[in-house]
């Protein structure tokens, strides 16, 4: 079932992660770590949001 209200507000979601490359390049750098271990290395995620848009002047009273 479809609501007007669907109109009225919009949801998205960012997250943000450090790529493993980046990581492996500055861990590489900084350290004396073997080429197996800087392979293993994957993405970290470090943060996740949601925003809510609502239209004011949509078909439905965003209240």
């Amino acid at each position: 079932m479809l609501f007007e209200f669907d109109d009225t507000r919009e949801v998205w979601t960012v997250s943000a992660q450090i790529d493993a490359q980046s990581l492996a390049e500055d861990l590489a750098a900084h350290s004396d770590a073997d080429q197996e271990t800087l392979g293993a290395l994957e993405d970290v995620p470090i943060g996740r949001m949601s925003f809510v848009r609502v239209r004011m002047f949509g078909p439905d009273d965003p209240f």
